[in-house]
């Protein structure tokens, strides 16, 4: 068991290795159930490695009906056990692991002691350290129990768990799991986690992947653009185009507020892999159809979204909001019909079609078209009684008319940390046909099912037109 100290104040050169600002989760299991891969891991510059594992687990052998709720959001990592009647032996936890993925080793040897803020503790809570070598060498400190406060836990009280000793110059994996055990709920809340010192990139591994799969900005602007998911959050996305310029991309974020539709749009540059979207903008005060007026539309500075590329399929989202009741958080997204670097991009008579159209005279809303291979993915941002709505469609081409015979409203789930898929509602709205006139210019008729919201034609046009050559 390793001695701990409590108490002791936070050096000047202290490294963070995450302060939880970055949302993830909720994830919950049962006895013998586990999250996907695709929901525990998550890539973000903002924690060591700019790589995060967030897992709940739970005895096989728990209660029916016990929990495990594992959870980064708004500053604090929380670990809740809920066992539904106490068993001997049986418990539940939560680990989040930093793991320097292709990157060079961590190297510790200018701390000396991991730091943790302790918000909260309930129940028979435990805690633990683990630290990892690329050759499996281990170490561990233990957490019997944990108290509100700062926890200090020097590295020279770490118990090896290997023959061969960790060498803290060459360090893999860092780990925190906390819990509880004997059979009682009971949770953690952390604040920070971090070290007294700083934290220095040592050697590089052979066999480390190199920057050589990582797609030149070329082949991304041939094939990084469409709409984007991610498959644990499913009922909010993004969409991503690259106007008839070459240029100019386009990135719209359809998400929920409090149970309603809201959604920022924004435009940014490609360069070095990463596109900065440094002015999304969110808006309020129209309404639908014939009673929209552009004078009534009004835009607020939202805050920023970097979306930096893993692979021309996929892509971290770095959510940056200023407004009041949004939170900051990163999250990987995926296209929703995968694509690959080199594979061809749509035919030139597609491509020059997608993009932001918009009728000059409503200028606040407007229709976004994503060609997703053989299909388009229509948007159309508007408004009803001054609160933002989103209608998404999925159609095919025939000639120089697009149907998308069905169009869907949605509601219900809340932003960032706190969406929960099951919380999204989804009901018919109508159809929607484009007629293109050449790929500048093309009507749309809006043919609605739902009461409140009227047929309409409009004439629109590309909001950055280019060549239709």
């Amino acid at each position: 068991m390793a001695a701990l100290l409590s108490g002791a104040a936070q050096l000047a050169q202290a490294e963070l290795i995450d302060d939880f600002g970055v949302s993830q989760g909720p994830f919950t299991v049962g006895p013998g159930e586990e999250v996907s891969e695709d929901e525990g891991i998550l890539e973000t510059p903002s924690v060591l490695g700019g790589f995060r594992i967030l897992v709940p687990a739970l005895d096989d052998e728990a209660p029916p009906g016990s929990t495990v709720t594992a959870s980064v959001a708004g500053g604090q990592f929380t670990c809740q056990v809920n066992l539904s009647s106490a068993v001997s032996d049986t418990g539940g936890g939560c680990g989040t692991g930093y793991d320097r993925s292709d990157g060079p080793l961590f190297d510790l040897t200018g701390s000396s002691a991991f730091e943790i803020d302790i918000e909260s503790v309930s129940g028979g809570a435990v805690m633990q350290v683990s630290v990892t070598g690329p050759d499996q060498n281990n170490a561990i400190a233990f957490v019997q129990s944990p108290s509100p406060g700062q926890l200090v836990i020097p590295f020279d009280q770490f118990i090896s768990m290997t023959p061969t000793p960790l060498e803290w110059d060459r360090v893999d994996n860092i780990l925190i799991t906390t819990g509880s055990i004997e059979g009682a709920s009971g949770h953690v809340t952390l604040d920070r986690f971090g070290t007294d010192g700083p934290i220095a990139n040592g050697e590089a591994e052979p066999g480390d992947e190199s920057d050589d799969d990582v797609p030149t900005d070329a082949q991304l602007r041939e094939e990084a653009y469409g709409n984007f998911y991610n498959p644990g959050r499913s009922g909010e996305g993004i969409q991503l185009t690259l106007e008839n310029d070459g240029e100019t991309f386009v990135l719209t974020y359809y998400t929920y507020l409090d149970g309603e539709q809201v959604w920022l749009i924004g435009i940014g540059t490609l360069s070095n892999g990463r596109i900065l979207f440094d002015e999304m903008s969110i808006t309020q005060g129209a309404d639908y159809g014939s009673a929209f007026d552009p004078d009534d539309v009004d835009y607020t500075h939202w805050g920023s979204i970097e979306m930096e590329f893993i692979d021309c399929d996929r892509a971290v989202l770095d959510i940056d909001p200023v407004l009041d009741g949004f939170e900051p958080f990163a999250v990987e997204m995926q296209r929703i019909v995968p694509t690959q670097c080199d594979a061809g991009g749509p035919s030139m008579n597609n491509r020059v079609i997608t993009g932001n159209w918009y009728d000059p005279a409503r200028s606040g809303e407007g229709f976004q078209l994503a060609w997703e291979e053989g299909q388009f993915v229509l948007t159309y941002y508007t408004y009803n009684n001054g609160k933002q709505t989103w209608l998404l469609g999925l159609g095919e081409r025939f000639g120089d008319t697009l149907i998308f015979p069905d169009v869907n409203i949605t509601g219900g789930a809340d932003f960032g940390g706190r969406f929960r898929p099951g919380d999204v509602q989804s009901e018919f709205f109508g159809a929607i046909e484009m007629t293109i006139e050449d790929c500048n210019n093309a009507t749309i008729q809006v043919e609605s099912a739902l009461a409140g919201f009227e047929d309409q034609t409009l004439d629109v046009e590309k909001i950055v037109p280019g060549s239709c050559n």
